[in-house]
């Protein structure tokens, strides 16, 4: 990284980036306070500039690399850095994956004083780039209307006609909609946001307009082979494994379909169902891992607070003919003994990054359920979480990470855990 124009000398400093930390950003050290700065490697010797001087730490922001990590590469995207969608593109791909590791260990350690757990190699992405079959842009309308990213940490809008990480559908999809924006077809004024959804096996991009301020939304059926656009007629499905599962824009899935292929497997490994057993499946979604964990003839009950998500799951129950599963809506941190009557012999819980509420973990515990399996999103809450579990008398079997979102700092991760 070369710039030509510097602040004045007082307020630059050469850092030693010592590691990358949980968010992306590489730490440092001024006179023993930390310093976070980010496009960074661990090793590296850089300039950079002092931005904010907090009571506990420090933020910088980079201007030049003056030695560089051999993990260093050119990002391939000419808005790296800029937009906010991609943190690591400046580090090769083993790189990634080991500081991913690094950092999940990090959090394991320092959060949750877990000083002894072995944590297996992160499952690499089969696919670095084109992963997501899924993304959510801006429109900005103040003046010509315009579709993009917002630069990162500002609202900025960062125009694109590409991303690297979105499959080549959803790209196509982009200019079908640029096209409605151009000609006015859409009312653009009336939209902030873009959800785009590819649907495997179609040539169909599922489209949601929406400005969630003012509760507006609008849904279409993007034709990427035609370059059309119109009212979505009928449900779209997507085959997973042997199952089918019905798709759309406002229902959360995992975006790299490979990578949740994977954790599935994962999932059935650790979770050992059995004919006959009872399994809880806590934020159980849509039924990703519910209903193959009910295919192995295990009697599921999924349980999430997103009332659209338990709808979904019941008629993909009934898609595929399985009788051994029941959903229902429900506030997971305000469930009590009433709300959790039956003993299970497993218990999966797939939380939002903020993870799940002690009280939650401490009932559950009560269950005495033989296997525990949490799968995570962000390593802090993770460690936090297992804590509680482990105090409570379970042990952990095994750690599995999974690269999901690569070119960026987060990691996926299923725990297992045995009374």
């Amino acid at each position: 990284m070369n710039k030509t124009e510097h602040p004045p000398d007082e307020q630059k400093l050469t850092l030693t980036i010592e590691k990358l930390v949980h968010g992306g950003a590489g730490l440092a050290r001024i006179n023993g306070k930390t310093c976070f700065i980010d496009g960074v490697l661990p090793g590296e010797t850089v300039l950079a500039r002092i931005d904010e001087n907090r009571k506990q730490y420090l933020k910088a922001s980079l201007l030049d690399i003056l030695e560089a990590s051999p993990e260093r590469t050119a990002p391939p995207c000419p808005f790296a850095g800029l937009c906010g969608g991609c943190q690591w593109q400046h580090i090769s791909y083993p790189g990634q994956l080991a500081y991913k590791a690094s950092a999940l260990k990090d959090c394991l350690v320092r959060i949750g004083k877990l000083y002894d757990c072995e944590i297996s190699p992160p499952a690499p992405s089969p696919l670095q780039l084109r992963y997501r079959s899924r993304a959510a842009l801006k429109i900005d309308n103040r003046k010509s209307p315009a579709m993009g990213f917002y630069q990162t940490k500002t609202h900025t809008l960062v125009r694109i006609t590409d991303c690297l990480l979105l499959e080549p559908e959803l790209i196509q999809a982009l200019e079908v909609c640029r096209q409605l924006l151009r000609h006015n077809r859409l009312e653009a004024g009336g939209y902030t946001g873009l959800d785009l959804l590819a649907v495997t096996n179609t040539t169909a991009v599922l489209s949601l307009w929406q400005d969630r301020k003012n509760r507006k939304k609008k849904k279409l059926l993007l034709n990427t082979a035609t370059g059309t656009a119109g009212e979505q007629q009928s449900p779209l499905t997507e085959p997973v494994e042997g199952l089918i599962f019905l798709r759309d824009t406002e229902i959360f899935y995992q975006v790299n379909r490979q990578q949740n292929l994977a954790m599935i497997h994962t999932v059935l490994e650790f979770m050992e169902p059995v004919a006959g057993s009872g399994i809880l499946d806590l934020f159980c979604g849509c039924g990703n891992f519910s209903l193959f964990l009910a295919k192995q003839c295990a009697k599921i009950t999924g349980i999430d607070s997103n009332k659209a998500a338990i709808i979904e799951a019941r008629n993909n129950t009934r898609l595929n003919g399985i009788e051994n599963a029941q959903f229902q809506t429900a506030n997971i941190a305000d469930l009590n003994e009433n709300g959790l009557a039956k003993n299970y012999a497993g218990v999966l819980i797939n939380p939002p990054r903020g993870g799940c509420e002690a009280r939650t973990l401490h009932l559950l515990a009560e269950k005495n359920p033989a296997v525990i399996v949490y799968v995570s999103c962000d390593p802090s809450t993770l460690a936090r979480d297992v804590r509680v579990l482990v105090d409570r008398g379970y042990t952990i079997d095994a750690i599995q990470p999974f690269d999901m979102f690569p070119q960026t700092y987060h990691i996926e991760t299923i725990v297992k855990l045995t009374k």
